[in-house]
């Protein structure tokens, strides 16, 4: 889901907003609806940045439903949505997922985009804390540079979400080693 809402969204998207569509991607219905609660949005850290929405919309990747009361309701504008990932159930666990690897108490104080990297990482990890990425790949995800992608990956090795991390310059791939989450 990662790699299709890289290539759905502009590049300029926020790393907040991405956060966002992954969570609203994962948990959007058969009919392209989904409804997120404000408690989720706490959760997040996100729930204060309305700019985010707005920024979704202008995009042309979600529309905001008006008459929703406790619940942040839009459709998603971009129907192959739907076609990312198996089933209702697979998605929820996926979205719980997600929420659970960028709430982790080693980066859930940072900001969304430090976060959104540490997804990418926990997404990209074996069972031995051992994964590797291609650089285009990681900035594309998080619509960044890959000198700040560098910037953030010492960030989360300063954090502890990352024991350390290495870029080879042959097949600018990232490698890096952590603990199993």
């Amino acid at each position: 889901m990662l790699a299709y809402l890289a290539a759905a969204l502009p590049a300029c998207t926020s790393a907040a907003a991405r956060l966002i569509a992954l969570q609203c991607a994962l948990r959007v219905d058969g009919e392209g609806s989904v409804a997120l609660a404000d408690g989720l949005m706490r959760s997040m850290r996100l729930g204060h940045l309305h700019v985010i929405w707005h920024e979704l919309e202008q995009a042309a990747w979600l529309r905001p439903d008006p008459s929703a009361q406790r619940f942040r309701r839009f459709d998603l504008l971009d129907p192959s949505v739907l076609t990312q990932v198996p089933g209702r159930r697979a998605r929820a666990q996926a979205a719980d997922w997600a929420l659970r690897q960028t709430c982790r108490p080693a980066v859930r104080r940072q900001r969304a985009v430090a976060r959104l990297v540490a997804l990418q990482i926990a997404a990209c990890t074996d069972d031995h804390g051992r994964g590797s990425i291609e650089i285009i790949h990681l900035t594309r995800t998080a619509g960044i540079s890959s000198v700040a992608a560098a910037t953030l990956l010492d960030q989360l090795a300063r954090v502890g979400a990352l024991d350390r991390w290495q870029l080879d310059p042959a097949t600018d791939e990232v490698r890096w080693t952590c603990r199993p989450c």
